[in-house]
């Protein structure tokens, strides 16, 4: 800013800008030039006095101060200043107790006429105070890390501390936390809650298929097995309804059964598997059917039933097993419900699962229900195993177990005494006449071939003898002699 002296405020003032005429106002200007002249007589006399006791600290030369007052508790005599190091009755006093220096917050003295002043101790404070004569210990839930700290403060979230002077907060163990500061404990977790770390500042709901019905857990505790749980947060776990169970442990849902089990009612318990004679195809059941007639089941936990083989039946519902039919009786279809007996003509000797075996030829049975078969009678036979035994007519025979009537051919047969043809009086002379006839012509058949083969040997005979007299022979008349052999 620029400074402007009286003449110069006047001539400016007495400059004519304008038409109008300024009047300069000669009061109020030296009333301003008083108030300056005295803001600079204090500031001069301030600066003085600064550079005579402050500036100058070191050097006490020609300043010694014979009358000091000791400081009191809560300050301190500093004696880098002139105004108590050049004091000459002793350390610890100043020109004045109002030059005394208050301790800084954080620090205390709770001696008069010290020099310095002490730090707090950690878990102490003054309270944000100055000139403090003694630290204060921090109260609980807050504390102070440090040496000459001016203020404790709060525990942080996730710890605290219930005694008085803490120099640190401790933790917050697993299953507990604090969400505010300057906590003097920490608070457990409530039922259907945890906490699995130190140092919390809030607890967890359990999650889905686990739970905690206690407080202070550090972690939550799964279903068991046959329960669950479906929501967070839970102290305890629910049971499965019917028709469903829960096979793992920590389920959060429920499961049918599955086919072959049921369940019969709500409860912690698992399905339990259909007995023998019983079924379910479908899931979610509540109960097992028994086997029909015609089909069993001899194991646990099966989804449907087996039809009866053949040579089986079950009369009754839910059949561990089929049963083989008693004697004279079989099952010949799959599924039967019941026995039927042999038909005519077939028999079953035992009882099981074999079905009625046909009666051999030349045996026979006309009832049913039979568990043997019977050998045709002599004199009869039987072309059919299920009708009755037919007589043989005369001229024919049937020994035991006959399946047709056997002929004798007349006159040359006849029938004998033990069912079998014999030749009869006539057929033996005809046979041995016939014999004696093929004898003859035989005989005269060899006599004829022997004269034969005689007269032929006769006739070759000159023939053979000019041959060996000449052995030589020539084809023509030209040609040389050709042996012809013997």
């Amino acid at each position: 800013m620029k400074v402007f002296t009286a003449l110069e405020l006047y001539c400016n003032f007495r400059k004519p800008r304008s038409k109008k005429k300024i009047y300069f106002d000669v009061t109020k200007f030296l009333s301003w030039v008083f108030i300056l002249s005295s803001i600079l007589v204090c500031a001069s006399a301030i600066v003085n006095d600064f550079t005579e006791f402050e500036l100058d600290e070191v050097n006490c030369t020609g300043t010694h101060l014979d009358s000091c007052a000791a400081c009191e508790a809560g300050t301190y005599a500093n004696e880098n200043l002139k105004l108590c190091g050049c004091c000459t009755n002793g350390k610890g006093k100043c020109r004045e107790v109002a030059d005394c220096t208050p301790c800084d917050a954080g620090y205390e003295q709770p001696n008069p006429s010290q020099t310095v002043c002490n730090p707090c101790h950690k878990g102490y404070s003054t309270e944000g105070k100055e000139k403090s004569t003694q630290c204060t210990p921090c109260s609980a839930g807050f504390y102070a890390s440090s040496e000459g700290s001016a203020d404790c403060s709060p525990c942080p979230e996730g710890t605290a501390s219930d005694k008085e002077a803490s120099f640190v907060c401790p933790a917050c163990q697993e299953g507990s936390y604090t969400d505010k500061t300057g906590q003097t404990e920490c608070q457990l977790c409530g039922p259907g809650n945890f906490c699995s770390v130190k140092k919390c500042t809030e607890c967890k709901p359990c999650p889905k298929g686990t739970y905690t019905n206690s407080s202070g857990t550090a972690l939550c505790h799964p279903c068991w097995l046959a329960s669950y749980q479906p929501q967070k947060g839970q102290t305890t776990c629910l049971e499965c309804p019917a028709g469903t169970e829960a096979r793992t442990e920590g389920a959060q849902n429920c499961t049918g059964c599955h086919p072959g089990t049921f369940k019969s009612k709500p409860g912690f318990e698992l399905c339990e598997e259909c007995k023998p004679g019983t079924n379910t195809s479908s899931s979610n059941s509540t109960s097992c059917g028994l086997c029909p007639m015609g089909y069993y089941q001899s194991d646990s936990g099966q989804p449907q039933c087996n039809v009866c083989p053949l040579g089986t039946y079950c009369n009754e519902e839910g059949c561990k097993l089929c049963s083989g039919c008693p004697e004279g009786h079989e099952a010949r279809k799959y599924g039967a419900k019941n026995c039927t007996e042999c038909i005519p003509g077939t028999f079953k000797a035992n009882k099981g699962n074999s079905l009625c075996k046909k009666c051999k030829p030349g045996w026979y049975n006309t009832a049913s229900g039979q568990t043997t078969c019977t050998q045709c009678p002599r004199y009869y036979f039987c072309p059919q195993t299920d009708h009755k035994p037919i007589p043989c007519t005369v001229g024919s025979y049937c020994p035991p177990g006959s399946t047709a009537m056997e002929w004798c051919s007349s006159p040359f047969f006849k029938v004998d005494q033990n069912d079998g043809c014999v030749a009869t009086v006539e057929f033996i002379a005809l046979v041995a006449s016939l014999s004696v006839v093929a004898v003859i012509v035989a005989t005269l058949i060899v006599v004829k071939i022997v004269r034969s083969n005689q007269s032929r040997l006769l006739i070759l005979s000159p023939k053979l003898e000019i041959s060996e007299r000449q052995p030589l022979t020539s084809t023509s008349e030209s040609s040389a002699p050709v042996y012809a052999g013997l």
